[in-house]
């Protein structure tokens, strides 16, 4: 990906609600999502455990760049970037 369409977010106000919706997956603080709390954050939003399992595994594909196990707020901010563009 070049760096143009590595572009920071359009406004403060979806830079707040991206963090926000972050933190509210975060269920630990450590500023790093991993696949059981993305799971639990999927599961409280009622999507079934099939389901559950395949998004938790897409998006951990998509988001998890150094493939460290753990989803960071700058992969969060990068994937939602490179799916808006």
């Amino acid at each position: 990906m070049d760096q143009k369409n590595k572009t920071t977010i359009s406004n403060a106000e979806e830079t707040r609600k991206l963090r926000q919706e972050f933190r509210s997956i975060d269920k630990d603080g450590d500023g790093k999502v991993d696949k059981s709390e993305m799971d639990f954050f999927l599961k409280s939003r009622g999507v079934d455990e099939d389901h559950r399992l395949q998004i938790v595994e897409e998006l951990f594909s998509k988001c998890d760049e150094d493939h460290s196990g753990r989803i960071e707020l700058n992969e969060f901010v990068d994937h939602y970037v490179d799916t808006k563009n």
